[in-house]
């Protein structure tokens, strides 16, 4: 694989982790009450602590997609995002493993809530891998954002959400049907 096609493929999954970050930043922020309550409900901390920790995250991921969109401050964005996304794997990892599946971890821009999985760690797995690697092909001297990152971003957002919502889908058939 070519330099360039390397370069243009780090910008491209960049320019996505900008946007997730800040997608669910602004989600977060939006729908904070519930935020507050999965907070309070993966790590177990008082009421008015969990706020400021929704409040951090939110902020945080705002801060950190806005960092990771543009070329020269895109090295600082990939750390928070994987700061922020090892914190939530361990949280959900500890919350599954001490058998406490059924908590709204808020993780999803599906409606509707499911029992906590493999998945969501898988996830969050992937998105650190991804901003490692974002991390480490970085380019500070770069200066332009490319619209082909742009546009290859908002196609892996709406792949991303699609398979969200898909893993969300209750498929169960329904208790007294044939």
């Amino acid at each position: 694989m070519s330099r360039e096609v390397l370069a243009l493929a780090m910008a491209q999954v960049g320019e996505f982790l900008a946007l997730l970050l800040l997608v669910s930043g602004v989600r977060k922020w939006l729908w904070r009450e519930r935020v507050v309550r999965a907070v309070h409900s993966l790590t177990e901390v008082p009421d008015g602590f969990a706020w400021v920790l929704a409040l951090f995250a939110s902020v945080g991921e705002v801060g950190g997609g806005v960092l990771m969109a543009m070329p020269a401050t895109r090295q600082w964005g990939a750390s928070i995002a994987i700061a922020l996304w090892s914190v939530y794997l361990v949280l959900i990892y500890r919350a599954i493993v001490h058998g406490r599946r059924a908590l709204d971890c808020d993780c999803s821009f599906s409606a509707s809530r499911h029992l906590l999985g493999w998945f969501e760690v898988a996830r969050n797995a992937v998105l650190i891998g991804f901003a490692v690697a974002v991390l480490c092909a970085a380019d500070p001297a770069a200066d332009i954002l490319d619209p082909r990152a742009l546009l290859a971003a908002v196609a892996l957002m709406v792949i991303y959400v699609s398979l969200d919502v898909a893993m969300n889908l209750d498929l169960r058939p329904a208790a007294g049907s044939t």
